[in-house]
């Protein structure tokens, strides 16, 4: 498995020039990491073409570790013609609520995205069960959070 993922980013640094590593930890809009939560990284082609060579790249999918905390790496957005091209990254958390994404341009060596992804105007704090502990008193409740 991991012998065909050093392949397939050899491959895609030798098709698309530059390859960014793009890090982050995804937080909800009070602080609480997503963890162990999922990561998609879907190229969405400029306004008229595909990419370069006519390949448009697939998506690429990394985990959030026990921190929240990811690292991937994607063609760089300047490495694509025509221009305009983007990464959408959608995260997943390890929970029952929906995902959230972000579209942004690439570019450098690397790159960190937590404050576009944390930042998400609609992103909702995402809890499972297992990670509440305590009592739940009427409706205002007084769950505590591990």
């Amino acid at each position: 498995m991991r012998k065909t993922w050093i392949i397939s980013l050899l491959a895609m640094v030798a098709i698309y020039g530059r390859a960014t590593t793009v890090t982050g930890t995804v937080t909800d809009s009070d602080g609480q990491t997503w963890n162990n939560g999922a990561i998609t990284a879907t190229f969405v082609p400029g306004p008229s073409g595909t990419g370069t060579h006519g390949t448009i790249p697939s998506p690429v999918k990394a985990a959030l570790n026990g921190s929240g905390a990811f690292s991937m790496t994607v063609a760089a957005n300047s490495t694509f013609t025509p221009p305009g091209s983007k990464w959408r990254f959608t995260v997943c958390p390890n929970a029952t609520t929906g995902c959230v994404s972000a579209t942004l341009v690439i570019s450098g060596a690397s790159e960190s995205i937590s404050t576009q992804l944390s930042a998400h105007p609609y992103q909702q704090q995402t809890y499972e069960r297992s990670e509440c502990y305590g009592k739940r008193y009427g409706r205002s409740g007084d769950w505590k959070f591990r």
